[in-house]
């Protein structure tokens, strides 16, 4: 019993880290846009995070009206 509280209490700060993670790689991602319209290829540049990681943060941002997608894979600030 012991050993199975260890490991939810591992699994529950790992999450944890990782949505810490996430947090600081949606501030990352998000603060390298402006109002000027940037390609999904130039944000993995400029953020170094994987495709993945990208397409999940963007579609989060798109989800919580922070970003629009203006054309097809290009992305800007949204005018708040």
């Amino acid at each position: 019993a012991k050993t199975a509280e260890n490991n939810s209490h591992y699994q529950t700060v790992l999450s944890n880290n990782q949505k810490n993670s996430l947090a600081t790689e949606k501030k990352l991602l998000y603060s390298c846009l402006n109002l000027y319209p940037k390609s999904l290829e130039i944000i993995i540049e400029e953020t170094g995070l994987n495709i993945t990681i990208v397409s999940q943060i963007l579609l989060e941002l798109l989800m919580d009206g922070l970003i629009e997608e203006v054309s097809k894979n290009c992305y800007i600030r949204a005018y708040i």
